[in-house]
């Protein structure tokens, strides 16, 4: 029986066809292998085509000065810092305030965190958490800056390339004005109750043209956190229309709700081959985009 068994595992046919098993096994597991290994690649330049390709990158948050808590509400409530605090005592909340030197918003870290969960997924770079006033008057650095009030955003905006858009919050009326495309409305907040509004631009600066900077702004705290979801989770579909060039765009949120954010307007430099993304490839979002002139 046994010689029987070793006759046919021996013969020619049955060695053909387990060593052509074998051979295409071990050929799918390169190519699978080769195939993740080129996504990674064309995914990882795609994102650095958005965020820049310096390892030295940032995330900018905004800090605060804490409010005076002998004044009232403040020393009236003790509850600056910790609404439920674990543990018993009557003057521990004032004590906390305080000891606070500076104070950042919910919004703020939860940008953070969208942020550093897109660059662990899709790149290789590590970036610093810093705050602007640890990088205030440093002008030779990439960086995602977080807050309209941040004073990395405020030299992003007040930067000669900026051509895009820029908050104005003057006589009680909120909005979004383009600052060169007269194709484009203005946006106002008001027009969009329940919602707010915010931004993001992207500009190599004038003095460091090397650097990418980019900036996640709203008037409210909503408006913030939402530009960063819109970024860090749909870089890709801004990468469709914007490709490695500076861009600026305006995105809608629901209170409550940063996954709610939706892209309500675009700029960018205009490039001949723009025409495939509108009319070819019918990109769905291409009646957004508007070119900068």
């Amino acid at each position: 029986m046994i010689d029987k068994i070793m006759n046919v595992v021996t013969s020619p046919e049955i060695l053909q066809n387990i060593i052509g098993g074998i051979i295409a096994g071990i050929t799918v597991l390169i190519l699978s292998y080769l195939y993740h290994l080129l996504k990674r690649y064309f995914i990882g330049r795609k994102f650095k085509d958005i965020f820049g390709c310096n390892n030295d990158y940032n995330i900018v948050y905004g800090l605060y000065d804490t409010p005076d808590i002998t004044q009232a509400p403040f020393f009236a409530k003790k509850k600056l810092v910790f609404p439920k605090h674990p543990r018993k005592g009557t003057d521990r909340y004032e004590d906390a305030a305080q000891n606070l030197e500076k104070i950042t918003s919910i919004a703020t870290l939860e940008s953070i965190g969208y942020l550093l969960y897109t660059f662990g997924r899709n790149t290789k770079i590590n970036p610093n958490i810093t705050s602007d006033e640890e990088v205030d008057g440093k002008m030779n650095l990439s960086f995602v800056s977080i807050g309209g009030l941040n004073n990395k955003t405020q030299d992003l905006r007040n930067d000669t390339e900026n051509q895009y858009f820029d908050l104005d919050c003057n006589n009680n009326c909120h909005r979004i004005r383009p600052k060169v495309t007269k194709d484009v409305k203005d946006y106002k907040l008001e027009e969009h109750p329940g919602c707010d509004l915010g931004i993001i631009i992207k500009i190599h600066p004038a003095s460091n043209p090397q650097r990418t900077w980019i900036c996640c702004a709203g008037f409210g705290l909503p408006g913030t956190s939402g530009a960063a979801y819109y970024l860090s989770h749909k870089w890709n579909d801004i990468h469709k229309w914007a490709g490695d060039r500076p861009f600026g765009c305006v995105v809608k949120t629901r209170n409550g709700s940063n996954e709610s954010t939706e892209l309500l307007c675009g700029i960018v430099e205009y490039r001949w081959f723009d025409w495939i993304l509108r009319y070819v490839l019918k990109y769905k979002e291409h009646q957004k985009i508007h070119k900068l002139k």
